[in-house]
């Protein structure tokens, strides 16, 4: 009886590890992580900074409530994540109309970091379409945006 349960119990262990969708999304994030942080190396961007530096500079500036909006992150996480790139000249931050929120826009060399960055982005998309299969990620990718923008997070929790 009690290898009955036992069994039972790997057995469903082994279904979850295998068919959920959050753990093989995260293994999946982890994997491609790694190969565009690898590919970017060059440009002392990590794939995470790229990505915030690109919204910045698509958006050609924005409060940090928009931003984060746009990114679906948290404020909390995005300000962390900006305090690096502030530090590092890449973004400037300025009073805006309202005094209460900041505007946040890339600085000359931000502009030039993503610009720089942005062959090795490439490279890395390739790689991964390869890795992943064009028809696949042609299937996939509005399947993943759908996902991403189903639901919005929650306002920040912390503040």
């Amino acid at each position: 009886m009690v290898n009955d349960a036992a069994n039972k119990g790997v057995a469903m262990a082994r279904k979850a590890t295998r068919e959920c969708m959050c753990a093989n999304l995260r293994r999946a994030t982890r994997v491609m992580t790694k190969l565009y942080d690898e590919m970017l190396k060059p440009s002392g961007l990590k794939v995470t900074q790229f990505g915030l530096l690109s919204n910045l500079m698509a958006l050609g500036s924005s409060t940090l409530s928009e931003l984060a909006h746009e990114m679906l992150v948290d404020r909390t996480t995005l300000t962390r994540n900006l305090e690096v790139l502030e530090t590092k000249g890449l973004v400037v931050s300025e009073e805006g109309e309202d005094r209460r929120e900041r505007q946040l826009r890339l600085s000359d060399k931000g502009i030039a970091a993503v610009s720089a960055a942005y062959p090795l982005w490439q490279a890395a998309q390739a790689r991964a379409m390869d890795m992943v299969g064009r028809p696949n990620w042609s299937a996939g990718a509005p399947l993943l945006h759908q996902l991403a923008t189903h639901a919005r997070p929650e306002e920040d929790s912390a503040g």
